[in-house]
């Protein structure tokens, strides 16, 4: 088989070397939420770019560098959302900080703007 150009052989292959996937997901991701889409997005690629594969490598080698450039790729984009989505929560907790200060002291709003974030 000079390429992979079969699905089915290819879902095979991927099936019998799932491990390098698991290892891979365990290896760039903490959490479980994270490993299970790291892992899905592995195999579509490895699905999509099925045909890639030439029989000059091992198809474990070729499977590994394909779930690796997912992986590195991934992690950069949850880490990103990550730093975001603790941006956003800072933001809102001194929001409601600047509330609570303002509700239960009585104090002016222009010394304490700093904590109202628009």
């Amino acid at each position: 088989m000079e390429n992979v150009n079969d699905k089915d052989e290819l879902i095979k292959l991927i099936q019998t070397n799932k491990e390098i996937v698991y290892k891979i997901c365990n290896s760039y991701c903490h959490y479980k939420v994270d490993r299970e889409d790291l892992a899905q997005e592995i195999i579509y690629q490895l699905w999509r770019s099925g045909h890639t594969f030439h029989d000059d490598f091992k198809f474990t080698t070729w499977m590994y560098r394909v779930a690796l450039n997912v992986a590195i790729s991934f992690t950069g984009k949850i880490k990103g959302h990550r730093h975001s989505f603790h941006l956003l929560i800072l933001s809102l907790i001194l929001k409601i900080v600047g509330m609570i200060l303002k509700m239960n002291m009585n104090i002016d709003e222009n010394n304490y703007s700093f904590l109202l974030i628009n």
